[in-house]
């Protein structure tokens, strides 16, 4: 990373500070310049995809609290959706530029999926029993088990 990248993040955090402490703007919306300077930085930075990860997770943090403190009835699920969206937004990105990634579509999807579960629990659409709900970490050594032996079934290359 050159002075010119770490001077734009200086004058970034600088100008957001700034702003933030006159009172200009709230806090919710400091989550969102925080992002777009994360965001910036990424484009300054010649792609470096940290950055970019770093930027729409704080961006869709920074869209949660904005969306939450203007409707304070919108549920946790908001945060997941806004979460793994903000991943596959990655992978979106990345593919476009032609980057050949595939791990943010497991997050991604995974936290779509948890929102989406979330959101029926909420709504009542669905009863889970709390006492069959404390069992939730076998079922993760369960769908780890299974991705490890499927691992071991594949057909391996010969090169």
């Amino acid at each position: 990373m050159d002075a010119r990248f770490w001077g734009v993040v200086l004058i970034c955090v600088g100008l957001m500070a700034a702003v933030s402490q006159l009172g200009y703007v709230s806090g919710d919306l400091f989550l969102l310049f925080v992002s777009a300077a994360l965001l910036a930085g990424y484009l300054l930075s010649g792609y470096a995809t940290g950055l970019l990860v770093a930027g729409m997770s704080v961006g869709a943090l920074g869209s949660f609290v904005a969306i939450s403190d203007r409707y304070p009835a919108t549920g946790a699920w908001l945060f997941f959706l806004l979460m793994g969206g903000g991943f596959l937004l990655v992978l979106l990105i990345e593919r476009l530029l032609g980057r050949s990634i595939d791990w943010p579509v497991y997050p991604g999807a995974a936290l779509v999926a948890f929102s989406g579960f979330i959101y029926v629990r909420e709504r009542g659409c669905i009863a889970v029993s709390v006492s069959y709900w404390r069992y939730w970490p076998i079922l993760l050594v369960g769908i780890g088990l299974i991705m490890v032996l499927a691992s071991f079934l594949r057909p391996t290359r010969q090169g």
